[in-house]
């Protein structure tokens, strides 16, 4: 009888530890499967912050002071790359001597890996805001920026021709619903 007590215990025993390995087993495959998969998606994260690095590296032609002068307006933007990578800049507008406007422009990776060109009318973003274009488009040096939430524009482009030349434009539908195109061809200030 004894020993059929012991037999008993013992079976009790193995049959709750055996209970116990396997949850403990399928516990582990399930955290490393869950692990596995965050790390591969942190992985393509990585990879796209690496090709968006690489696009932006790809534009740092556009650091430098730029011109547009016609008839009707001077425009100006300089561009510089700040510590982060991203590149920043200024653009402004001055027609009969006097400042139209003036814009703070910033091109950077957000956490997801997406590029974003952002403008804002205030070099603080924070308390003012900004308007951001998600990349959409890099084919043969031309850049297009979109949102096709903003009134106007709802694109903007980036071409470059040569070191010393430089295209852009921006297009939409104005509130009207007007398709519209303004066109800057930008020269390169030549340091003196």
């Amino acid at each position: 009888m004894k020993a059929f007590l012991i037999l008993r215990f013992l079976l009790k025993v193995m049959k709750f530890k055996f209970r116990y390995l396997v949850f403990v087993f399928i516990s582990f495959l399930v955290l490393s499967c869950n692990f596995f998969g965050k790390k591969e998606t942190l992985n393509q994260n990585q990879d796209e912050i690496k090709i968006s690095s690489f696009i932006i590296d790809s534009l740092t032609w556009l650091i430098g002071d730029w011109q547009d002068i016609n008839p009707e307006f001077f425009y100006y933007e300089s561009w510089w790359q700040d510590k982060d990578g991203s590149l920043k800049g200024r653009g402004y507008m001055i027609a009969d001597n006097d400042t139209v406007f003036e814009e703070f422009l910033r091109i950077s990776i957000n956490s997801e890996g997406k590029i974003f060109y952002i403008v804002s009318f205030a070099e603080d973003v924070v308390t003012v805001g900004s308007v951001n274009f998600e990349l959409v488009k890099s084919e043969n040096r031309t850049y297009y920026f979109h949102n096709a939430a903003n009134d106007y524009p709802q694109y903007i482009v980036y071409q470059y021709i040569s070191k010393d030349s430089i295209k852009a434009f921006i297009s939409g539908k104005d509130k009207f619903g007007k398709e519209q195109k303004d066109e800057f061809f930008l020269t390169r200030i030549k340091e003196k």
